[in-house]
């Protein structure tokens, strides 16, 4: 609970019991809303309630980073909004994991009204076996914006890390040779993500196939995690028993909306039976917190 003690002089000619009563609740709201926000020390790890697509945001102070937006401006500008204060227009790092639109149409807007300090993505392609495989229009205007506002690029590649206010970022894929060949060679260029604080770590797969897991695998560049983010909205795609074997998760996250094409597949919640499971269409926002040695976790609902 908060208190406010607020001291007047007996002379003056206002009495704080003669304030507006939408004036005093004013008050009150914005003393919560400081509150609420002030850095703790812990890392936090939100998966954003976005429908079917991926957006996720983690938080350590006042370091913010933000990767993937989701297929919705609005919905990530609603979820946003409920998570950063209203002060706050600067992100440190945006993480594009690669362009198709339930991953980058809501940063086209994002990155119309906030500051970014970085952008990480990675080479493209838009032909595959499968012909056109992204929106090419909406990644152009991407880039566009990057350039416009003088924003610097990190081209992520495997076996790179970046450090930021105690957040370790390892990089696991793609590797420097692009991958071609593949039934979506989108998918599998996409960043993958471990992202470690302490003695935990949130293993962030984007939508990479098994054939890209494949590929980790046999570079050894799969580590063990405490969350597995599931690729590809739970695709049986991906998620294969050997990457399970290797990834040992304790909880797993599915990023997928209401309408999700039988998403999760079955296959894969079997495989995943080990595991305590989220879904973002079930859950709403899932947030963890976590000092570094334990793991706490929240629901929207």
């Amino acid at each position: 609970m908060v208190q406010a003690q607020v001291n007047f002089c007996r002379k003056c000619p206002i009495r704080m019991k003669k304030l507006p009563l939408i004036l005093v609740v004013g008050i009150i709201a914005l003393a919560f809303v400081v509150y609420e926000s002030r850095s703790d020390n812990n890392m936090h790890v939100y998966f954003l309630d976005v429908g079917q697509g991926d957006s996720v945001l983690i938080k350590r102070g006042q370091i913010e980073i933000l990767i993937d937006g989701g297929p919705s401006p609005g919905k990530l500008t609603n979820e946003l909004g409920k998570l950063l204060p209203l002060w706050d227009r600067n992100i440190e790092l945006v993480v594009l994991t690669h362009p198709h639109e339930d991953h980058l149409a809501g940063l086209v807007e994002f990155i119309k009204r906030y500051e970014v300090g970085s952008v990480m993505e990675t080479e493209t392609s838009p032909n595959s076996a499968e012909g056109t495989e992204y929106n090419v229009g909406l990644y152009s205007e991407w880039q566009e914006l990057i350039s416009k506002n003088g924003i610097r690029v990190i081209d992520a590649r495997a076996q790179q890390m970046i450090e930021l206010n105690g957040i370790e970022i390892d990089i696991l894929n793609p590797k420097p040779v692009y991958i071609s060949g593949t039934s979506s060679d989108t998918d599998n260029n996409s960043i993958v993500l471990d992202v470690i604080f302490g003695d935990l770590s949130f293993l962030l797969t984007s939508d990479i196939y098994s054939s890209g897991e494949s590929r980790m695998l046999s570079s050894r560049l799969v580590p063990d995690c405490s969350v597995l983010k599931v690729a590809h909205h739970g695709s049986n795609s991906s998620t294969s028993q050997e990457f399970l074997n290797v990834s040992k998760p304790e909880v797993a996250v599915v990023s997928v909306g209401e309408n999700n094409y039988g998403q999760p597949a079955g296959e894969v919640l079997n495989r995943l039976a080990g595991c305590k499971l989220y879904q973002t269409d079930e859950s709403g926002t899932i947030e963890f917190i976590t000092n570094g040695s334990s793991l706490w976790v929240r629901t929207a609902r």
